[in-house]
């Protein structure tokens, strides 16, 4: 049996495998079809996300006010990518934060987290504009998450009077 202790116990250790794989360049990438397993071979979030920053205008503009010295929010790594203190800025591209927002809500790490911790955790590496209401959105578009949602509000009924049983 499953308690939450050894619940958390396992996601901190998946958690851990995921954070290495990271420092040497493997990205786990979790197959759509769970009856077979394979391994495919993509280019990395990371790589993705500096590419598309040079198309994003938004981006451009930043990196040439830290060039110029006015924006001490910012600045720009070794390899060109720009970063706002030390999470990585996301260009306005949907597919692009889609696919941020589907590995980090729906990975087997992080088991359908709402929108407050998938924020949380998401703002620890990444920041676009609007990112946390674009979190409550995705998280709010979830199927699995509407189904399993807690109720916090008592049932619309009215209450009825129990029966007082006879005692003899």
């Amino acid at each position: 049996m499953t308690d939450a202790l050894s619940r958390k116990t396992r996601w901190l250790l998946g958690h851990m495998l995921v954070k290495q794989l990271e420092s040497i360049d493997i990205e786990v990438v979790e197959s759509t079809d769970r009856t077979t397993t394979m391994l495919k071979v993509q280019p990395s979030i990371l790589n993705r996300i500096c590419a598309a920053q040079y198309s994003d205008m938004e981006l451009e503009k930043i990196k040439n006010k830290v060039e110029a010295g006015s924006s001490s929010d910012f600045c720009i790594k070794n390899d060109g990518s720009l970063y706002m203190t030390r999470r990585l800025c996301v260009p306005s591209d949907s597919d692009l934060k889609g696919d941020i927002m589907s590995e980090a809500h729906r990975s087997r790490f992080s088991i359908h987290l709402g929108s407050t911790k998938m924020y949380r955790d998401l703002k620890e590496n990444f920041w676009w504009n609007g990112m946390k209401r674009d979190i409550v959105e995705y998280v709010s578009k979830c199927i699995t998450c509407q189904k399993v949602k807690a109720k916090h509000q008592k049932p619309g009924s009215w209450l009825q009077p129990l029966e007082i049983p006879e005692w003899k």
